[in-house]
């Protein structure tokens, strides 16, 4: 084999290799990027510190819920508790069907509280 057909193979594994990492950095572009646990549950944290005053800021709690992460879930739950707001019990039931324990718990833990609101009401 000649010097040409060399340098013609060695060119071939040159450009399926650039193939390849353009194709793959095309792949990572397009995956979401992955968000920190900590700022979904300070975002959590500071509504419920607020007492949720605002659609947002129950928004914010609620969607919590739903987190894959479960320790972003055990503090949503726990805040929609502590709102101690009767209305929010339907938001915290799901929590007693959660796979882990202590989101269960949490959640009972949760209704209890909520469930205060009751006493305050005239």
């Amino acid at each position: 084999m000649g010097l040409v057909g060399r340098v013609g193979r060695v060119g071939r594994v040159g450009l399926v290799g650039l193939v390849l990492i353009l194709l793959i950095t095309m792949v990572r572009a397009q995956r979401p990027a992955r968000v920190d646990p900590a700022t979904p549950r300070l975002a959590i944290l500071a509504a419920e510190d607020r007492r949720a005053p605002t659609p947002g800021d129950l928004l914010t709690i609620r969607n919590g819920t739903h987190s894959g992460d479960p320790e972003t879930a055990r503090i949503a739950i726990r805040a929609l508790g502590r709102l101690e707001r009767p209305e929010l019990i339907a938001d915290i039931v799901p929590g007693l069907r959660h796979l882990l324990p202590e989101i269960r718990a949490e959640a009972a833990n949760a209704i209890a509280q909520a469930a205060q609101g009751w006493a305050r009401d005239p």
